[in-house]
């Protein structure tokens, strides 16, 4: 109730009424003027406001790259680690593999001979080959036979009424054109 009662008010605030001093109208222009440097203070605060949010999209945008490369990272270690578990393993079995050529007396550096092919195996590889030859020959021959295009071909529109009109201009009053209707 205090701030409605102008009286009172007025002298606690440092204001008073335009109409009961002269210098009214000068207290009014400064209060204008305050009020214009008051509304460029709030348009400035907004204007800062704004480019805070712009440079906190920009760190948000930063920090979503940098967590990606991070996993990216993750990832080929994680895959390094797996190459060289799988590394060690081998050179496990090639040091077993020399152990075993050590304990027979073979020589490691002699290269390994491959046994011929017994008279069974190539009888039975040639006549496979064979007959695969045959089926790929009989396929290729034989499937452009089950096409319908092979036995019988279709008249388009356009063309049997070309062959209509042909009749008709060639004999009006023949057979040709009455079997056509």
């Amino acid at each position: 109730l205090i701030p409605d009662i102008g009286w009172i008010w007025n002298p606690i605030m440092g204001t008073e009424d335009v109409n009961s001093t002269g210098q009214g109208a000068t207290q009014a222009s400064q209060l204008a003027r305050a009020s214009r440097g008051a509304r460029i203070g709030t348009k400035a605060g907004r204007v800062v406001r704004i480019i805070r949010l712009i440079r906190l999209i920009r760190i948000v945008k930063l920090y979503k790259q940098a967590h990606i490369q991070i996993e990216k990272t993750e990832k080929k270690k994680e895959e390094n680690e797996e190459m060289d578990h799988l590394d060690k393993i081998l050179e496990e079995q090639l040091k077993k593999k020399a152990e075993e050529v050590a304990k027979k007396g073979e020589d490691p550096d002699e290269p390994v001979v491959i046994p011929e092919e017994s008279k069974v195996g190539k009888r039975l590889s040639d006549l496979t080959t064979k007959r695969v030859i045959i089926l790929v020959l009989i396929m290729m021959f034989s499937v452009p036979m089950f096409q319908v295009d092979t036995y019988i071909t279709e008249e388009h529109d356009f063309d049997f009424g070309l062959e209509i009109i042909y009749a008709f201009d060639s004999d009006p009053e023949g057979t040709g054109f009455k079997s056509a209707f």
